[in-house]
């Protein structure tokens, strides 16, 4: 259907410290923006740290980012299954990113932390904020 706004998705890699634009992909805004993404890792190197939004986990997205040598930090969605394989001392915990059923990957450690936001406008009993991350 043409309309008379064009829209388009864009994703980008934006630096934290001075917001500066690192690269962008655009696409239609039929196209997902996890499709995007993956077109950025070619800018992803090691010494970064890559901090991304519950709406881009999963273990295919994961493998293809660290793969790049980069750090990653990022949110998962409340539903995620992270199993504790091992306990740390400062409370968080290791556990395994599976492959998706029918792939042959290996399990992939990462490192969760969880916390929960401490604020009026919070409803008690709601899901803890969770991330996993490379930085084992």
């Amino acid at each position: 259907m043409q309309g008379a706004f064009p829209q388009a998705r864009v994703v980008a890699l934006v630096e934290c410290g001075t917001h500066a634009i690192i690269d962008a992909e655009i696409g239609a805004c039929s196209t997902g923006e996890t499709t995007l993404a993956r077109s950025l890792f070619k800018k992803l190197n090691k010494g970064m740290l890559l901090l991304v939004d519950r709406g881009f986990s999963g273990y295919d997205l994961w493998q293809g980012a660290a793969a790049t040598g980069a750090e990653l930090c990022w949110r998962t969605k409340s539903n995620t299954v992270l199993p504790v394989t091992t306990s740390l001392e400062d409370g968080s915990y290791l556990s395994a990113l599976r492959p998706p059923k029918g792939n042959p990957g290996k399990s992939i450690t990462v490192r969760v932390i969880e916390y929960t936001l401490s604020h009026p406008s919070r409803t008690k009993g709601e899901a803890p904020i969770r991330l996993i991350t490379t930085l084992l």
